[in-house]
């Protein structure tokens, strides 16, 4: 039976009415998930929405970046041949493919092995010279560079390398997407607390509080950008909504200044759901930063004012757009105080209960730092360290992140196959100049190997000089702990003392010295440079500076450290013991900086490098200019 005046609809009406059925369910949904969701109250309703949709979209290249990552380490020869060769490929007619004959080599990996050496930054510097001198940006990839990224001059000299579109897009799209989907794995995850021990742990819009600061402009004579590759508040500008702090403060240039204004966005905040740093050691000297400045900060918050306690002045535009962000906040300012007043010990989570993550690197030179957090600000809470990655481009990220808030496991980092071609040398061999390598699926668990790279950015068969772990796999895919850069190895006979042996040796001998002073940080040199400064003809030996607070304004005594420390080595180096006793290596020497040493050492680097999120402590000297600045800052 039919209705009068009723007629069957059309297909299209059929479509159009579904889907109108099927959007304003998607619309109710989201409008839902705004109103109920975890965020944070400095949200306005624009940047609360764009928050939401950036979420939903990383959760999909999140899923498909894995998806993918996960095909790869099902067959990972496949994915790695397909990677250099594309490579070899994109890049054979460029003035460094034509030197290199890259047209020859286009079928098979072991070709490529067998003709180009392994390289250094050196076996690059007359193309970087026409880089810069004569503005030739696709001389040794056809994506032509957009900057020359400056390395951190940790291993003695910084070095420019150039960076093309391909290494940003690479890092975005198969790390810091992969990252972000492993992220929301590890809050669906079962834990070893309930869930009512850490009711913050869900996916949210609370905001972040990044350390970013804008590095020094620099440039090549025809306009090259020189400078750090890393977090860069000029990149981010899109995303400001994610963080605390608003974008007008990036125009602030005194490092203090700029410090004091994160904290003080952060500190207002009490749903802040992430802190995020380069470095454990950036994190450290903010929060060391936060509780000198404490009581400034708080009173800010109080009266809503932006004060900074430093001379460097504020430009008055910049101070006057971000006090319009501020409001008197007494009942904050209160609650800091009382959790305050008992120390500073753990005070992250009790300043910040919603607090799910805080992410910054700690493999490496790193971890010395994240056992002070743990000793200090942060005894609670899951500390992520999510990426392997240097100037020269991503490496690894870390797709088991540690969910356990009260313990830190070792960072594992996931090699990614399509970010890099990869080769490994024993790190036995790793002193020699033309080793034989390994491929990805040819290593072992438990070895270590010194990591040598094919990128996209103009580097072949590059040693990038660091040295990793294999502690298991995805699949064909191995997991890799970062250990120690190379350049970083006290060697004088073949007994290779690594960095994290070293730093072993000098934070025991610290704690063993009765009314130990405080150890603030050290820095190593092989004796044979020291010839080179100041003429000494000692045996070969280890020299260690180190600046130190001195317990009951009494200065530890060298010659004790010296032997304290050399006792220890002989003790747990064999083969250290074997050549002191052969008299091949002469005593250790400690050697006292004055206070404020290592601070000013920061603020040269940065000078050097422009950057401040990337700096990181030398911890052997290699360069005699470094060292004879040393030697001027002896007590």
């Amino acid at each position: 039976m039919r209705w009068p005046g009723l007629h069957r609809p059309t297909p299209w009406q059929l479509w159009v009415g579904t889907s109108g059925l099927l959007l304003s369910g998607a619309c109710s949904y989201a409008l839902y998930e705004l109103v109920t969701i975890e965020k944070s109250r400095y949200h306005t309703w624009r940047s609360l929405v764009h928050h939401y949709v950036s979420n939903k979209l990383m959760a999909v290249l999140g899923y498909i970046s894995y998806r993918d990552l996960y095909r790869d380490s099902l067959n990972v020869r496949a994915a790695q041949s397909e990677f250099l060769l594309g490579v070899l490929r994109d890049n054979q007619h460029t003035p460094y493919g034509r030197d290199h004959h890259f047209e020859d080599l286009l079928e098979r990996v072991e070709p490529f092995r067998l003709r180009h050496p392994l390289t250094r930054i050196s076996h690059y510097q007359t193309y970087i010279d026409r880089i810069v001198e004569h503005d030739e940006r696709a001389i040794m990839t056809a994506d032509p560079a957009y900057m020359l990224a400056i390395t951190s001059g940790t291993s003695g000299q910084c070095s420019l390398i150039p960076t093309n579109s391909k290494i940003p897009t690479t890092f975005f799209f198969r790390g810091i997407a992969t990252m972000f989907y492993s992220v929301y794995q590890m809050l669906d995850m079962p834990f070893h607390i309930t869930q009512a021990d850490l009711p913050m742990l869900k996916i949210n819009h609370q905001k972040s509080m990044k350390f970013m600061f804008p590095a020094k402009k620099r440039a090549t004579p025809q306009g090259l950008r020189i400078g750090p590759n890393s977090s860069n508040p000029e990149d981010s500008q899109k995303l400001s909504y994610l963080y605390v702090t608003p974008h007008e403060a990036y125009g602030i240039r005194n490092e203090a200044n700029l410090m004091y204004v994160h904290l003080l966005f952060g500190l207002r905040d009490p749903d802040l759901g992430m802190i995020e740093a380069n470095f454990a050691n950036l994190l450290m000297g903010a929060l060391n930063f936060m509780s000198t400045h404490w009581k400034h900060l708080v009173e800010d918050i109080r009266n809503g004012t932006l004060t900074p306690p430093f001379p460097a002045e504020i430009d008055p535009d910049i101070r006057s757009q971000l006090e319009s962000n501020l409001v008197p906040d007494p009942d904050r300012a209160e609650f800091l105080d009382k959790k305050s007043r008992y120390g500073f010990s753990d005070i992250v989570i009790q300043i910040w209960p919603r607090l799910h993550t805080i992410v910054t690197t700690t493999s490496g030179s790193m971890e010395p730092y994240r056992a002070k957090l743990r000793q200090s600000f942060v005894q609670f809470g899951c500390i992520y360290s999510p990426i392997y990655g240097a100037t020269e481009g991503l490496l690894g990220v870390n797709t088991t992140p540690n969910t356990n808030p009260y313990r830190d496991d070792v960072p594992n980092y996931t090699l990614m196959p399509r970010a890099q071609f990869f080769e490994f040398i024993p790190v036995d061999q790793s002193h020699m100049e033309q080793p034989t390598t390994l491929l990805l699926h040819e290593l072992k668990s438990g070895q270590e190997y010194e990591v040598v790279i094919t990128n996209n950015s103009g580097l072949y068969r590059y040693r990038l000089g660091d040295v990793v772990k294999v502690h298991g796999y995805m699949n064909e895919i191995p997991k890799v702990e970062f250990c120690y850069r190379v350049s970083q190895i006290l060697n004088l006979r073949g007994e290779k003392v690594t960095e994290p042996f070293m730093d072993q040796a000098i934070r025991k001998l610290f704690n063993k010295i009765e009314d130990h002073p405080a150890l603030h940080e050290y820095t190593c040199v092989e004796s044979p440079l020291m010839k080179d400064v100041e003429g000494s003809s000692q045996a070969p030996h280890y020299v260690i500076f180190v600046e130190c607070k001195p317990c009951d304004n009494h200065s530890p005594k060298p010659e004790v450290l010296s032997k304290c420390l050399e006792d220890w080595f002989a003790e747990n180096h064999g083969v250290y013991k074997s050549f002191k006793t052969k008299g091949s290596i002469g005593p250790i020497e400690v050697k006292i900086l004055k206070e404020g040493t290592f601070r000013q050492l920061e603020i040269v680097m940065k000078e050097e490098t422009g950057g401040v999120t990337q700096f990181k402590i030398p911890r052997v000297v290699s360069s005699p200019d470094r060292l004879k600045w040393f030697m001027g800052k002896l007590q």
